[in-house]
């Protein structure tokens, strides 16, 4: 999302801390050695850091790749927010903060989902200013 990158980007100009982990050459690169469930989990495992912040969307609750990211950053001891739709699926309760969005309507799901994470973002840079 672009709007998200926006804040990442300004905050890392502030902090020096903050990893992208959904870059496209390390997705393919994860993808065609150890599959697709795995993208995700593998650049966890390579960037995360113990009290990291891990935050994961998916629409239906049921990927794959973002449950096994959240396994990965329990693993590594990352805190971990993950926004989800429809019931929340196989992935409800994996994170340490479930955002549930009940709808069946992906649309709708994806929309709160940018609305929720500007919310997120505005929350986090209001606390870094103090």
């Amino acid at each position: 999302m672009p709007a998200c990158w926006e804040q990442i980007a300004r905050l890392w100009k502030r902090r020096q801390r903050g990893r992208r982990v959904a870059d496209g050459g390390l997705l393919t690169a994860a993808g065609n050695d150890y599959g697709f469930d795995e993208i995700f989990a593998r650049q966890v495992a390579a960037f995360g850091l113990a009290g990291d912040l891990l935050i994961c969307l998916t629409t239906s609750g049921k990927s794959r790749n973002v449950e096994r990211a959240l396994q990965e950053a329990k693993a590594r001891q990352l805190k971990t927010i993950v926004f989800l739709g429809r019931d929340g699926g196989s992935t409800l309760g994996l994170a340490d903060v479930d955002i549930l969005v009940r709808s069946n309507t992906t649309a709708r799901i994806q929309e709160a989902h940018q609305l929720l994470l500007h919310v997120l973002c505005e929350v986090v840079e209001a606390r870094l200013a103090q």
